[in-house]
């Protein structure tokens, strides 16, 4: 389609290609289409209060704690022989990855 069109100063040439394809072709177009587009939101009605809800946000802050209070033993024992050759920087990259994930 495009290289026969005259080739245009913007480079407009492919966009006009593929909606004029687009136009002809709109019944093959439309069969890509899912029969349940587009699809109606739902409203769902639990609650905030549920135990799930108390439990994941008390697991979450536990991981938190855990990953502060190992980062400041980590930090304590920055010049044992141990935390040194495990080196100290990838040690801190792992706490901080622990971090973003919990």
């Amino acid at each position: 389609y495009w290289l026969s069109i005259n080739k245009d100063k913007w480079n407009l040439d492919p966009r006009d290609a593929v909606c004029r394809w687009v136009v002809e072709n709109l019944d093959e177009v439309k069969s890509f289409i899912p029969r349940k587009h587009p699809r109606v939101i739902e409203e769902d009605n639990h609650s905030q209060d549920e135990p799930i809800v108390y439990a994941a946000f008390a697991l979450s802050i536990a991981a938190i704690a855990l990953t502060t209070i190992s980062g400041v033993v980590t930090y304590l024992q920055r010049t044992k022989k141990v935390i040194r050759y495990a080196q100290i920087e990838f040690l801190f990259l792992l706490l901080v990855g622990l971090l973003m994930v919990s």
